[in-house]
């Protein structure tokens, strides 16, 4: 039995794997398969699959940014995970109904505990409001 590949595959794949690198996910069973359908009815290796995802996902956050912040990502000075936290932030301030009050809301936002702003948006912005409320309740009383 010979080799599977010639030496000058196995330069060529360790070529090309020079500039990649693995990323292990792990998933429930259900959720791998379903990936793997979404993947295939795409035409798409699951692999690609989920990388093209992952992008989209950056792009959508990357949204909120101005030119400068586009490039600071690009350039490696702002933090996918900064884009993250500063793309939630976004959403909450759309959710909430006090977010169009930028000052009003940083300051009832602020007052949120660190455990409550792990998660959802729409659910930190409904305690930012209650905490408007309160404050405000409280004001007139």
């Amino acid at each position: 039995m010979g080799n599977k590949y010639t030496e000058s595959q196995k330069k060529a794949i360790s070529k090309y794997m020079e500039t990649k690198h693995t990323i292990k996910v792990t998933v429930d069973k259900d959720k791998a398969e379903e990936y793997k359908r979404a993947a295939e009815k795409e035409g798409k290796s699951l692999s690609r699959f989920l990388a093209d995802c992952a992008e989209t996902e950056i792009d959508k956050m990357a949204q909120i940014l101005t030119l400068d912040g586009r490039e600071a990502l690009e350039e490696g000075e702002l933090t996918p995970k900064e884009l993250e936290g500063m793309y939630k932030y976004e959403l909450i301030r759309k959710a909430s109904k006090i977010g169009s009050m930028q000052a009003t809301f940083d300051a009832n936002y602020k007052r949120v505990p660190d455990a409550v702003k792990e998660l959802s948006p729409e659910i930190i912005a409904s305690v930012v409001d209650a905490l408007y409320d309160a404050y405000s309740e409280g004001k007139t009383k």
